[in-house]
């Protein structure tokens, strides 16, 4: 039912490598990308902080399918959502993988692929 519907998220850290408390792909390998969530930059308002967390990692993942809807309003979010995923840079083992399953997001290939 919800097959094609759900994005897993691990963190990567400052030189773009999963850091060592990230969960890793495994069995969703095939719905996980890495996105930075390691020293994230937050909260300036009064003094900025460096936080880590994977929850910073999903809010990379949540505001890129939010930009992705916004420029493609005519595709559903299972279709941006395999766009996302599709268009990841590959880490790790080359293709998908027990780790890094499809690589870390790519906002800009997923721009740059256009519309269908």
């Amino acid at each position: 039912r919800y097959t094609g519907s759900i994005v897993v998220a691990g963190a990567t850290g400052y030189y773009g490598s999963l850091t060592n408390w990230s969960n890793r792909a495994g069995q969703v390998k095939a719905w996980y990308i890495a996105a930075p969530g390691e020293w994230v930059l937050t909260d300036c308002l009064a003094k900025c902080a460096l936080v880590s967390g994977t929850s910073f990692s999903t809010s990379y993942v949540a505001g890129g399918l939010a930009l992705m809807m916004e420029a493609w309003p005519q595709m559903s979010g299972r279709e941006l959502a395999a766009r996302m995923l599709d268009t990841a840079r590959d880490a790790g083992d080359a293709g998908v993988d027990e780790v890094y399953g499809r690589g870390a997001l790519d906002l800009g290939r997923a721009f740059a692929a256009g519309t269908d």
